[in-house]
């Protein structure tokens, strides 16, 4: 499986709202300047957080909305309108298709999606956005694009 590690990144844990039911947690990080709220769909998979810690993680943006623009523009930060929602304004670097994990009787499998892929956009730190397979956009191009923003902590096995 293909990795993102050079675009992982290092930051402290300011908040964590934890959902014991649904194993879903919301938190807030800081890296560098900004302060951003992000979502983590699984705990138990993608990383439990504790305020105060000091983790790498990688940011991925599920998007609602993505453009290209003519601008040199990059800026990340947190929407008024939905708590884990962010808009984001940057340089395409490089891309990489986006695996899933699915489960059968016989064991654990990773598939590719076939109408998405990431492309890494430098907004003044690295985030993998979602972008359709069939789009133009190529490495070099600015975008912006919205959505909601992912955090997951790597470990050794990612």
């Amino acid at each position: 499986m293909i990795t993102m590690g050079k675009y992982q990144a290092n930051v402290v844990i300011l908040h964590v709202d934890k959902n014991e039911e649904t194993y879903e947690e919301e938190i807030v990080i800081g890296i560098n300047t900004f302060k951003l709220n992000c979502f983590v769909s699984d705990y138990l998979t993608e990383g439990d957080f504790m305020e105060g810690e000091i983790t790498e993680i990688q940011l991925s943006l599920m998007t609602t909305k993505l453009e290209k623009t003519g601008s040199g523009e990059k800026n990340i930060a947190s929407t008024e309108r939905y708590k884990t929602h962010c808009v984001l304004s940057g340089q395409i670097k490089e891309f990489f298709p986006i695996f899933y994990t699915g489960y059968t009787e016989t064991g654990q499998y990773n598939r590719e999606y076939t109408d998405y892929k990431h492309g890494i956009v430098d907004c003044g730190i690295f985030v993998a956005v979602e972008i359709p397979k069939k789009s133009d956009l190529k490495i070099g191009d600015y975008v912006k694009a919205e959505g909601r923003l992912d955090a997951r902590k790597v470990t050794e096995e990612n």
